[in-house]
């Protein structure tokens, strides 16, 4: 018992100190709150006994060690960009060496993460540079200093941060530039965007379209506080990003009231006018539009359907609408999106939204899926189609319950094409009971 107290007590803080530094090196860009972090972490160590060294105190290999480790392997906590270099190295050293265990790294780590949230701007950078000159300390621990470094410097020194993402590509985290933009655009579009313009032909691997969808997404956080849409929209066409259709659905989603919604859709219908390519301009509006329809998923459904009726949609507009519609658009009342549907698509695109969403929906929870078919009213359109579609979703993993399905719709060629379908999908290992099917339905196979 004794000896699994003592396990207990090593192996619990060395899994939660390994998750709390894990958290706190992979969340860096927030640093804002990294501080109560820390804080958090430091309170969560004294309870564990691993904060201050003068309560530290399990077991005598293990304190010898720390103390060996303080005396004769690591400097003291440093105060320059080429101390905590020296430092980072150490303790790298110190762990290849077998002199720290977990416990110790995560003290280490978190005095580290610590004092570097002490550097001004100018150590920051002083320490970004020695982190490219020399490559002793290993990739990965290079780069996860590197990323809390610059998110910090973007905080603190702008142009400082955009001088060295020119010069220092090598030392960027996957996204960090889009981040730096986005939150720089929130602050200051037109700088961010002159910025972007300047840089855009000698810089393509920094302006790139990444950077520029992320400037649209967070320009369309603006938009929404401020009701601009139209700037909003008018920067897909100005930086020509390449997927150009999901910048309009980033701005359009963020529309989450039934005035912003409106507000968005002129401005969009406005915006698509005035492009000239036939092409650009359906690609362009039909991710709009389709994005209008998933942007009302938080609404009730009456609500919607009621913003939908009074938006005068023309019936292009409709088609496009409805590539909105999935199971989650409308998983709060099926039955009334479908009435809708049938009201206001063709029949022939109507059936295929019915179709997707129900097999979708199928596919996710067949249960529910099933439970709502046994209760929707037989209209003789919405329904069988409905049917087909389960039918075919259910049918390769439970022919017996497609085959009660495909049995309710009227005998006619979809019915029999149903059958044959199940036929064709019948799960291996059981030929008996295909044979069987086959002959029962009267199917001609080979």
């Amino acid at each position: 018992m004794n000896r699994f107290l003592k396990y207990v007590s090593i192996t619990l803080p060395c899994l939660i100190g390994v998750a709390a530094i894990c958290f706190i090196i992979r969340n860096q860009w927030k640093i804002e709150s990294l501080d109560q972090e820390r804080i958090a972490l430091e309170a969560k160590m004294n309870v564990l006994n691993i904060g201050d060294s003068n309560k530290y105190a399990p077991t005598k290999q293990i304190s010898t060690k720390y103390f060996q480790r303080e005396k004769t392997a690591l400097p003291r906590m440093p105060k320059t960009a080429k101390g905590f270099f020296d430092y980072a190295l150490a303790i790298q050293q110190a762990k290849y060496q077998g002199k720290m265990d977990d416990i110790e790294t995560l003290k280490l780590n978190t005095e580290f993460l610590d004092g570097l949230m002490r550097l001004d701007s100018r150590g920051i950078q002083e320490l970004l540079g020695l982190l490219r000159k020399d490559d002793l300390i290993e990739y990965d621990t290079r780069m996860e200093i590197a990323t809390f470094a610059m998110n910090m410097l973007k905080e603190r020194d702008l142009d400082a941060c955009l001088k060295i993402c020119l010069d220092s590509t090598d030392l960027l985290e996957e996204n960090l530039m889009d981040r730096v933009v986005a939150e720089w655009a929130r602050k200051d579009v037109n700088a961010a965007l002159a910025w972007m313009k300047q840089h855009a032909t000698a810089r393509p691997d920094i302006v790139n379209d990444d950077s520029k969808s992320a400037l649209i997404y967070a320009v369309g956080d603006v938009a929404v506080t401020a009701n601009d849409y139209r700037t909003a929209f008018n920067l897909i066409s100005e930086l020509k990003i390449k997927y150009d259709y999901l910048g309009a659905k980033s701005i359009i989603m963020k529309a989450q009231t039934s005035e912003r919604r409106s507000l968005a859709l002129a401005e969009f219908r406005n915006f698509t006018s005035g492009i000239e390519n036939t092409d650009d301009r359906e690609r362009i509006a039909r991710g709009g539009f389709s994005a209008l329809a998933q942007s009302l998923r938080l609404e009730t459904t009456d609500d919607a359907i009621a913003w939908v009726n009074n938006a005068s949609f023309s019936q292009v507009e409709l088609d496009m609408f409805a590539d909105g519609f999935n199971h989650n658009t409308i998983e709060k009342n099926h039955s009334k999106w479908f009435d809708w549907m049938n009201e206001n698509l063709t029949p022939e695109r109507r059936d295929e939204k019915i179709i997707s969403v129900v097999g979708r929906w199928t596919g996710y929870d067949y249960h529910a899926a099933g439970e709502w078919l046994a209760n929707a009213p037989d209209d003789g359109v919405i329904k069988p189609v409905a049917v087909r579609a389960y039918v075919e979703a259910v049918a390769p993993f439970e022919p017996k319950n497609a085959e009660d399905w495909a049995l309710t719709l009227p005998a006619n060629d979809m019915r029999q094409e149903l059958l044959l379908q199940i036929y064709q999908q019948w799960p291996k290992g059981n030929e008996a009971e295909k044979s069987a099917f086959a002959t029962r339905h009267d199917l001609k196979v080979k």
